[in-house]
């Protein structure tokens, strides 16, 4: 019988099972089964996940992005763990479409402050894939980095 959070109280184990992983595709491939929550960054740096998840997040459009002047075949594509639908950026050159792939990677980057999340973000020059990247923003989820 699957778990049920209808009549969640407080002290009640939320998840199931806990598990961890070490790097950014198998998170993303976890948290896209629909089948566990990310619930943060372990001290030594795995990211943590819990199952059964609480709930699944709504859909939300990706978002699209297209100047004057621009081309199909120099673009970005962009999608959130949990979104159905990417977004898109288009440029006008390949050199541009490279430069917003490097500012997409660098502005989600975990470096960057902003609210944590996972996306994956493709670059096209000239209608191929050229480059993929796996991007996670996490905040380390213990006081003052002193290990439990």
């Amino acid at each position: 019988m699957p778990r049920s959070y209808d009549d969640y109280q407080p002290g009640q184990q939320l998840y199931t099972r806990i598990e961890f992983v070490r790097n950014a595709e198998a998170l993303w491939a976890k948290i896209e089964s629909g089948r566990y929550d990310w619930l943060g960054v372990a001290p030594e740096g795995q990211y943590v996940l819990g199952s059964p998840p609480t709930q699944r997040l709504g859909a939300s459009p990706g978002g699209v992005s297209m100047r004057a002047g621009t081309v199909e075949e120099h673009r970005i594509e962009f999608r959130g763990a949990g979104e159905s639908q990417p977004g898109a950026r288009w440029f006008a050159s390949s050199h541009d479409a490279r430069a917003g792939f490097d500012s997409f990677v660098a502005e989600r980057g975990p470096s960057n402050g902003g609210k944590t999340g996972i996306w994956r973000v493709t670059l096209f020059q000239d209608g191929d894939v050229v480059d993929e990247a796996t991007v996670v923003r996490a905040t380390p989820n213990y006081y003052g980095g002193a290990k439990p």
